[in-house]
């Protein structure tokens, strides 16, 4: 069954925009000589997979491969009290998120985070999430900026419309003799995080190639913030070039020519290990 809804909770904190879920059993299907030709179904593995965004920088529990308590309102009731709703709640493995930064607009960061149940989903009647019991840390983009891969030489990289830093951390199934939960329910309680990833596309409207960005070498990236005085950053270390894509030209308008640069995750430089750090020094790869 699908689901939506907005307004929701993470670990306890008020920072959900708009979610979505997809709840059921698989089927399985059977046909042998007492179903006269026909096909038999009963119910299979119970599972629950889904999205939830938010404005601000992506909150800690949302870290992928992080396992998060989440509430998550269906309201209002069918009385129409907006105070009263029902609460599908339970315990997340967060897949992958994206954290979007938009230089255009000017508007705050925001981020979309894919989800998949890690146990038993409950639905019971409940209010709506009370008042914002921490204010999610929403600012704006400020600039990109990379540095040698040894550090230091730091550049801006200029003309960026918007990024889109995306992590990954798919997790493996298991259904066994102890994920039997509930009204005979047999969960996917069991799910185990994977190698961590990332990856960067910056969209450009200089229709120039940016000799700092080399295709095949590496750069500590940072995304900067606008919080002044005080420098505030998203750090990469390392980020390794791909091709650029989506190379556009439009005689016919005349419009800024569109390009994107991809970087992705590179972890070591030598003997060193690499980091991914939000402010704070909250490092999401561990």
């Amino acid at each position: 069954m699908e689901q939506s809804g907005s307004l929701g909770t993470i670990a306890g904190i008020a920072a959900i925009r708009q979610w979505s879920l997809n709840d059921g059993y698989s089927l399985i299907t059977k046909v042998h000589s007492g179903t006269g030709f026909g096909t038999d179904r009963s119910r299979g593995v119970y599972d629950a997979t889904g999205s939830a965004s938010g404005f601000g920088l992506l909150p800690t529990a949302l870290i992928p491969g992080s396992v998060s308590s989440l509430s998550l309102y269906k309201g209002p009731n069918a009385a129409g009290n907006a105070a009263l709703g029902e609460i599908l709640s339970g315990n997340f493995y967060v897949e992958s998120a994206t954290m979007n930064f938009n230089f255009e607009t000017n508007e705050s960061v925001n981020w979309t985070a894919n989800i998949a149940a890690a146990g038993v989903i409950s639905q019971s009647a409940g209010p709506r999430p009370a008042g914002v019991a921490e204010i999610p840390y929403s600012p704006c983009a400020g600039n990109i900026s990379i540095e040698n891969k040894g550090g230091g030489g730091e550049v801006v990289i200029p003309h960026i419309k918007s990024a889109a830093l995306t992590i990954t951390r798919p997790a493996t199934t298991s259904v066994n003799s102890g994920t039997i939960a509930g009204a005979g329910k047999c969960t996917t309680i069991r799910r185990k995080s994977g190698a961590a990833d990332w990856t960067l596309a910056l969209v450009s409207d200089d229709g120039n190639e940016n000799s700092n960005i080399v295709p095949g070498d590496y750069n500590i990236i940072k995304i900067n913030l606008a919080i002044l005085p005080t420098p505030v950053f998203i750090l990469l270390k390392w980020g390794i070039w791909g091709a650029r894509t989506g190379l556009t030209v439009n005689p016919e308008t005349g419009a800024f020519i569109s390009q994107t640069y991809n970087a992705s995750m590179k972890q070591m430089h030598g003997s060193e290990v690499g980091a991914f750090e939000l402010p704070g020094s909250i490092n999401l790869i561990v």
